[in-house]
């Protein structure tokens, strides 16, 4: 578990450093006119924008569940930052197929 975890957090940690480069420039996503209205942009930029932070947290959060024995919400806590692809992923198909 401690080496699935540092291996995770190597990953994690360049992921959100990474990651910060796109979130500085996500909020170009509504510079055409009438695209802050579309909740597909909003979801895009909301995933894009917060993977630095919650890439970050999780490895937080699941450090500190091992500490503490709970051995199986530091797995959970570590594959957090899953959420974000998968909001990218559906912002993405929205966008193409809508």
């Amino acid at each position: 578990m401690r080496l699935y975890l540092s291996l995770m957090t190597v990953f994690l940690l360049g992921v959100a450093l990474l990651g910060a480069w796109p979130a500085l420039f996500s909020v170009m996503i509504f510079d055409a006119p009438g695209s802050a209205a579309k909740p597909e942009l909003w979801m895009l930029f909301l995933s894009v924008f917060s993977l630095p932070a919650v890439c970050v947290f999780a490895v937080v959060m699941a450090w500190k569940f091992y500490k503490e024995g709970n051995w199986p919400l530091a797995r959970g806590a570590i594959l957090l930052p899953t959420i974000n692809l998968l909001g990218l992923a559906v912002a993405v198909l929205i966008s193409h197929y809508w």
